[in-house]
């Protein structure tokens, strides 16, 4: 008899283009996916830009020169 664990790792599709079908939805949820895996590496890259440019400034942020 399995134990929970083991029959939770075992997948439920025949095979990978099954898996890759999605049951008919793979052509939404692949683009999708790699459209929100994008949004967070900009999201990623921004922050890092950011970062630089706060260490460059003393700390300072975009408005504070105007004060």
């Amino acid at each position: 008899m399995p134990d929970a664990f083991s029959s939770f790792l075992t997948p439920w599709w025949p095979d990978v283009a099954s898996f890759l079908r999605m049951g008919r939805h793979g052509l939404y949820v692949w683009p999708t996916l790699g459209i929100c895996a994008v949004a967070l590496a900009g999201e990623w890259l921004l922050l890092q830009q950011r970062e630089r440019r706060l260490k460059a400034n003393g700390g300072r942020g975009a408005g504070e020169h105007l004060r």
